[in-house]
């Protein structure tokens, strides 16, 4: 939860003072001790080169002070009112109504909504985008409303379960009608990533988008297999993965994902699967994190208890 009220600390001061400029930030994953700032994020605050050299891997959110003082005077209340809560210290009686009103303007951006535009903008820089959150909170209808909409129907949705393998996804050996020997014989046969990335390749000039619901239900380092190295959305030149079998024209034992197919997967974050999503996937997919809104439950209502 803390991570969550930096983030949106960071979200309201930028949103309130920045005027189009960034004067926050916050990581992504604070407990990712691993991953240090980002590089544009050091480039834009470049007089910092030296905290964020000794210290950079574990900030996981800042503000730049400005010349405004009051701005400055905001953004200190509001990092040092939950340094406060986080041990377990209360306000003085004469702060404790400013700082009522700071947590309220902040907390305005703790479950932020999401809109399908920035999720679409997502997928055309990023190819890979899963949506998490809550049973509910809209992901699978966001998806598919996407496909509709802004992708015109070119795109199909197909629902991983505990039992989805590798040759479903990817492709394999499966038995065919044969009028010879046992009435069948085992033929390759491509699996829906590949049939997703045969059609996107028929048409380069025209999106296509896989729609995978519950994505998290099955394991997907083993079910993608070697295929994970061909989800790379930043380079210039498509990946190649040699294949055992002939699956045939376009990609015969070769395959590749065209530029123009994107994956949008859908997650249920109050699901235990979700430990099974290793970060070799989680670095390759931007997450959405999507949240239950006060002002749906306002607009509908709910039963008087």
């Amino acid at each position: 939860m803390k991570s969550f009220k930096v983030k949106a600390i960071c979200t309201w001061l930028n949103k309130k003072h920045g005027q189009g400029k960034m004067l926050a930030w916050a990581k992504e994953d604070p407990v990712r001790t691993d991953l240090d700032i980002p590089n544009h994020i050091k480039q834009n605050f470049h007089s910092y080169h030296d905290a964020f050299k000794r210290y950079g891997k574990v900030i996981y959110g800042f503000f730049a002070p400005q010349e405004d003082q009051k701005m400055t005077e905001e953004a200190l209340k509001a990092f040092l009112d939950l340094l406060l809560e986080e041990r377990g210290q209360g306000l003085l009686k004469g702060s404790q109504k400013d700082g009522e009103t700071i947590r309220e303007a902040y907390f305005s951006h703790l479950m932020a909504p999401v809109n399908e535009n920035e999720v679409l903008d997502l997928l055309r820089k990023k190819r890979f985008v899963i949506l998490q959150g809550p049973p509910g909170t809209g992901k699978t209808r966001m998806a598919r409303n996407i496909v509709e909409r802004f992708y015109d129907h070119h795109g199909t949705t197909v629902q991983f379960h505990p039992n989805t393998t590798y040759e479903n996804v990817i492709g394999g050996l499966a038995p065919l009608q044969s009028d010879k020997g046992l009435g069948f014989r085992f033929a390759p046969q491509k699996g829906f990533l590949m049939k997703a990335a045969e059609i996107a390749a028929q048409d380069p000039t025209r999106s296509y988008l896989l729609h995978i619901d519950e994505i998290n239900r099955a394991d997907l380092s083993k079910v993608l297999g070697e295929a994970l190295y061909l989800l790379e959305a930043q380079e210039d030149k498509s990946r190649q993965l040699e294949l055992p079998y002939d699956f045939g024209s376009p990609f015969g034992n070769r395959l590749t994902l065209p530029q123009n197919l994107h994956i949008i997967g859908t997650m249920n974050s109050a699901d235990r699967s979700i430990a099974i999503v290793d970060i070799a996937v989680r670095r390759r997919f931007a997450f959405v994190k999507m949240w239950p809104q006060m002002a749906v439950v306002q607009k509908y209502g709910c039963p008087k208890i």
